[in-house]
């Protein structure tokens, strides 16, 4: 008989992918008790840790989790060489076993005196992987699954529709007469009408309660974003509010006049009295113009200091006409020009 080998459990581990798609059927239980899996344990210094672990049973969870797109509520009890421990199917390993977690695992059997799997038993997990691969569904089956389904649907069933079916099954079988069909048939309908009545009670209550919350959260903001902008002067200033009640003050714009009783007066003039002669400013005669008189200085040219630059002034010469006498012995004509010219 030949020893087991690597090939042997890499056939015999089923992955993640795997018992997402098993999960629910008919055959999840039967199927993958004592078949091994490659689970996450923690993290490492190189990364994640993974060991080699047999399915010993299933066991349901106190909260639901993802597996995949499906909803989970089941556990897997794991056997890792003489301890066992419950997972989650998430931390199930997508990936096949390498060779260096084979021979992990088996040293750890060896240093724990646990029974080696044999090669006959390698075999009979593979053919258990291989019927789960290629099961035949029953009727039987089936109507579990759709039910199954329906109670399990995030989907709503159409109640109303349900209840049409059921009412138009109920009147074929009062024509035929079987009372057992029929009892259980309208037990279904009265079912769909309880349930019907819980859904329209939790759309109310959700509906308000979804309203309350919004209208709390609205409340909240706005006190909050009063606090922010009472805090800040250049917020208020930018929250003015034109259309806001603001106290007033009365203003008046003009006074009335009022008759004034004429001052007594005695012969000669108007009575004034000692306290407003002291109060009567004497106003000061204002000082005529002074014509300012300009004074030509003479500057002697000898006290200038020789290092202030005097200014060139050129010498103006203008033309003088030349007498007219002089001018024309001076002149040649063109002709006299030429004959002198020929002549030199």
């Amino acid at each position: 008989m030949r020893e087991i080998n690597y090939n042997d459990l890499k056939d015999a581990t089923v992955l993640r992918g795997k018992l997402e798609k098993w999960y629910g059927k008919p055959f999840w239980e039967k199927a993958i008790i004592s078949l091994f899996v490659r689970i996450m344990v923690g993290q490492g210094k190189n990364g994640k840790e993974y060991r080699i672990a047999q399915i010993v049973q299933i066991v349901p969870s106190v909260s639901t989790y993802k597996l995949g797109k499906k909803e989970c509520n089941q556990l897997l009890t794991l056997k890792i060489a003489n301890k066992t421990k419950n997972f989650e199917m998430r931390y199930v390993s997508n990936d096949p076993v390498t060779e260096g977690e084979y021979d992990m695992w088996l040293k750890f059997l060896k240093k724990c005196n646990e029974e080696i799997p044999t090669v006959e038993d390698f075999e009979r997990l593979k053919q258990k992987i291989y019927d789960a691969d290629h099961y035949t569904y029953t009727e039987e089956d089936v109507e579990k699954e759709v039910r199954r389904n329906r109670e399990n649907s995030l989907i709503p069933v159409n109640i109303t529709k349900e209840k049409m079916r059921i009412s138009q099954l109920i009147s074929l079988e009062l024509a035929s007469g079987d009372k057992s069909k029929i009892a259980s048939l309208e037990a279904q309908l009265k079912e769909l009408n309880e349930k019907e009545l819980e859904m329209e009670k939790l759309k109310r209550t959700g509906r308000k309660s979804f309203e309350k919350e919004k209208k709390v959260d609205q409340e909240e903001k706005a006190h909050k974003n009063k606090q922010k902008f009472s805090s800040t002067p250049k917020a208020k200033a930018e929250t003015f509010d034109p259309y806001a009640r603001r106290t007033t003050k009365v203003s008046v714009s003009w006074i009335t006049a009022q008759k004034k009783e004429p001052a007594p007066t005695v012969e000669g003039g108007p009575v004034v009295s000692e306290s407003d002669k002291s109060n009567v400013k004497e106003k000061a005669p204002k000082p005529k113009n002074v014509s300012k008189k300009i004074l030509d200085m003479d500057l002697d040219i000898s006290q200038l200091s020789s290092k202030v630059p005097v200014p060139f002034q050129k010498p103006q010469v203008t033309a003088t006409a030349l007498d007219s006498s002089v001018s024309e012995a001076n002149t040649l004509s063109l002709t006299d020009f030429l004959k002198k010219k020929s002549l030199n």
